[in-house]
């Protein structure tokens, strides 16, 4: 004859040297060691009843570390748009990380991978925030807001005016940008929102013009 005996008697001890009584009596415990490293636990069956044994296992805790980060960039400044580029910078010791949720605020969206691109049409500040997940099962996050400065106003395409006039440039500048204007000739001011023109000829000029916030577009 073979009968089976259902044991409800545990009692496991941690091998903790900062807690050296560390026990449970639950049948699947749970327990936080201090540091990384080796640990002997054991576990005892039935000590109270006739059926016993012992059980002795070395197990190896590591330092896990999951650090969830991303970068971003201006990729494309166009007229009244801006294209930014999301990249991941996470690292984990430990685990491996595989998957990326991204969380893009002001209604744009979510999505997942590593790496994303957004464009918005407004300056703005935007909240966005990445999970990592690894291939056990832990979590975590980081959010970001993010100020966002896009370049809204040009100056016109020309400017007619006659021999020994002067004339600004770009009388309605935006006090938000900076201006640089090239080649510097027959201006006052190369750096000037508004410079003023005055010379014997036709001249074309090319502006860059930055909005400077937090983050800078161009």
């Amino acid at each position: 004859n073979t009968s089976g005996v259902q044991i409800n008697d545990f009692e496991w001890l941690f091998d903790d040297p900062t807690n050296p009584g560390a026990f449970s009596d639950e049948a699947n415990p749970q327990y936080t060691f201090p540091d990384e490293g080796f640990y002997d636990v054991t576990l005892y069956l039935g000590s109270s009843s006739l059926c016993q044994d012992t059980i002795v296992k070395t197990i190896e805790v590591q330092d896990r570390e999951l650090n969830p980060d991303f970068t971003f960039d201006y990729i494309d400044c166009s007229p009244g748009s801006l294209n930014v580029d999301f990249n991941q910078a996470s690292s984990a010791t430990g685990h491996n990380i595989t998957g990326y949720n991204w969380v893009f605020g002001n209604n744009i969206g979510i999505a997942s991978g590593p790496n994303q691109q957004i464009i918005i049409n407004n300056s703005q500040q935007l909240n966005v925030k990445l999970e990592v997940v690894t291939d056990q099962g832990c979590r975590d996050s980081i959010d970001k807001n993010l100020n966002l400065f896009i370049v809204e106003q040009y100056p016109n395409d020309i400017q007619q005016i006659c021999i020994g006039d002067t004339v600004g440039l770009n009388p309605g500048f935006n006090g938000n940008y900076t201006y640089q204007w090239s080649p510097a000739i027959y201006l006052d001011d190369p750096n000037s929102p508004n410079p003023r023109f005055s010379g014997p000829q036709s001249q074309s000029y090319s502006v860059q013009i930055t909005a400077i916030g937090a983050d800078t577009c161009e």
